[in-house]
C-alpha cells in the first residue's frame, strides 16, 4: 500500500522538517529495535537452573529454559530504566523513537486535568483544533473523570467532544450531553461535550454488546469515514493493545493524535499476564506501520504515557 504525508489539521500545522525528522526516527528504530532487543533479553532475563526438559541436555544447553521476562516488576539488581525508575525496562526501547515536539509554544502546549488521576499531557498542535471548524475529539474510558474533556472544552471554540464508558452506572448508563465547564469557565457553548455508555473493542460485541470497534462507534455518531478523529484519548485498563493491533493502515479515519495509556498487563481469556519487552517492541512497530510517530513519552503508574503524531497516510 501507498502512503504519503497526511494532510490532517495536525500535520499541516507543524514544520515539514520537524515531520521529516519524525519519519526518520521511526525508520532508524524500525531497523535497529531487533538487535537492542536481543541486548536487552541478554541482560534483562533471570538467571536460574534450566528447565525439567533440558536438565539433562550437555552444557551449557542444560540452562535452556529458564529466561523468563520481568515485565514491570522492579529490576533485580536495581538498575534505573531510561524513565528513572526501576520497574519500565520493558519498554525502555521505545525511548530512542521519541522525537519531542517543542517547534514553538504556540503550537505545543501541556493539558493539565485538574482533579484528573492522569496529570497533564503534551499536545503537538493545539493551533490545528483551536483554529478548525470540524474538530472531533474522543475520550475512551472515564469512570467519571472530566478533567481532559473540561481542559479541551476551555482550550477551543469548536472541536465536539464524545466520552465513551459502558462501565460507569446512573445516569451515565445512557446517552447524554455532559455540562462539564462549571467553573472552569469554557467561554464557548457547553453542549459541545457528549458521553456515550459504550466501550471500545477490537471486535463489535466482543466481550458484550456494549463493546464496539472504532469504526462502529464512528458509523454510530454518523461521523464520516474519510475524516479522521482530531484528538484521540484512550485509558481502558490493559485492553488497549488488542485494539490497536486490529487498525490497519488503509484505515483514513484513524486519529491524527493520540493520548495513550499503555498499560504492563492485559488479559486473554480471563486471564491478567505482564507483557514482554518484545511484545512491547511488536506494539510500536505496528504503531509505525499504521504511520504513527511517537512524539512524548512518560512514566505512569500502570505503565507509561505515549504521546503519538499520525506522519504518514494511504494515499487516496
Amino acid at each position: 500500500m501507498t502512503t504519503v504525508r497526511c494532510d490532517s489539521p495536525t500535520i499541516r500545522d507543524l514544520p515539514p522538517r520537524f515531520v521529516d525528522l519524525m519519519d526518520h526516527a521511526a525508520f532508524l528504530w524500525n531497523q535497529e529495535v531487533g538487535a537492542k532487543l536481543m541486548a536487552q533479553i541478554d541482560v534483562d532475563n533471570l538467571p536460574g537452573t534450566g528447565a525439567p526438559e533440558t536438565a539433562r541436555w550437555k552444557p551449557p544447553f542444560n540452562m535452556l529454559g529458564w529466561q523468563r521476562d520481568r515485565g514491570c516488576l522492579p529490576n533485580i539488581d536495581a538498575r534505573l530504566d531510561v524513565f528513572n525508575h526501576t520497574d519500565r525496562h520493558s519498554f525502555s526501547l521505545w525511548q530512542s523513537a521519541v522525537t519531542p515536539c517543542v517547534v514553538s509554544s504556540v503550537t505545543k502546549a501541556t493539558m493539565h486535568f485538574a482533579g484528573a488521576r492522569d496529570g497533564h499531557r503534551s499536545v503537538c498542535s493545539w493551533a490545528s483544533y483551536n483554529t478548525s471548524s470540524s474538530c472531533t475529539i474522543y475520550s475512551i474510558g472515564s469512570r467519571g473523570e472530566f478533567g481532559f474533556e473540561r481542559e479541551a472544552l476551555r482550550r477551543t471554540q469548536h472541536c465536539t467532544i464524545h466520552t465513551f464508558d459502558c462501565t460507569m452506572r446512573g445516569s451515565y448508563s445512557a446517552e447524554r450531553p455532559t455540562y462539564l465547564c462549571g467553573r472552569a469557565g469554557c467561554p464557548h457553548n457547553t453542549t459541545r461535550s457528549f458521553f456515550h455508555p459504550w466501550c471500545l473493542s477490537a471486535d463489535d460485541g466482543k466481550p458484550s454488546k456494549h463493546y464496539h470497534s472504532l469504526a462502529s462507534l464512528r458509523s454510530r455518531l454518523g461521523h464520516r469515514q474519510d475524516e479522521p478523529i482530531s484528538l484521540f484519548k484512550m485509558d481502558i485498563e490493559g485492553f488497549e493493545r488488542a485494539v490497536l493491533l486490529s487498525w490497519r493502515a488503509q484505515d483514513a479515519w484513524l486519529p491524527e493524535e493520540m493520548f495513550l495509556e499503555i498499560h504492563c498487563y492485559t488479559y486473554n481469556n480471563g486471564k491478567i499476564r505482564f507483557l514482554s519487552a518484545a511484545e512491547n517492541v511488536v506494539l510500536l512497530l505496528h504503531l509505525h506501520s499504521l504511520g504513527y510517530r511517537l512524539t512524548g513519552l512518560r512514566w505512569e503508574g500502570g505503565g507509561i504515557d505515549a504521546t503519538l503524531v499520525r506522519a504518514r497516510c494511504p494515499a487516496k
